[in-house]
């Protein structure tokens, strides 16, 4: 997937810092702060580092894994500026071939490192496995309701034709 994005006159433009305040060229260095909000890894130190703008998030999670040890398959990653209780939203960083810079990352930012929920993906899954089946059936049925109605009809005129054939002798 491509990062880059360019405007309606063919000039590319640059990701947007927090909160629209400006932006974070490819090239510039930010300190953020690595913290995990793991059960496994919770306890361990938050960890200052210097990052450029042009760090892939899949770079990040594989910085993360040996930091905190837990799993890239298993990481979620986040961040947010300011204090953790500001009220902000916080912005998932979900795309591991984007940047850093991409997401709008800037200097003194905090990226929160948390573990998925396997369990809860798991039931997810099965929901949303459930909820096709139950789509798939009702479109099954609908169309056996409507493939009846076309032998029905396909009936009606073939009675009515045999009615009119027979009026005409």
């Amino acid at each position: 997937m491509s990062t880059h994005r360019f405007n309606t006159f063919g000039t590319q433009l640059t990701p947007m810092g927090a909160g629209g305040t400006g932006s974070l060229g490819t090239q510039e260095v930010v300190s953020v702060t690595l913290q995990s909000m793991a059960a496994g890894s919770i306890e361990k130190e938050p960890v200052t580092k210097k990052l450029p703008g042009n760090f892939q998030i899949g770079k990040l999670k594989l910085l993360c894994k040996r930091l905190f040890d837990l799993d890239v398959e298993l990481q979620t990653l986040y961040f947010e500026v300011g204090e953790k209780q500001s009220g902000m939203v916080p912005t998932l960083l979900d795309d591991d071939e984007s940047t850093i810079g991409f997401f709008g990352v800037v200097n003194g930012a905090t990226i929160f490192m948390n573990e998925i929920d396997l369990k809860q993906k798991q039931q997810e899954q099965e929901a949303w496995a459930e909820e096709q089946r139950r789509r798939e059936t009702e479109q099954q049925r609908r169309l056996q309701s409507m493939q009846a109605m076309k032998v029905a009809q396909h009936g009606a005129t073939l009675a009515a034709m045999k009615l009119a054939a027979d009026q005409t002798k």
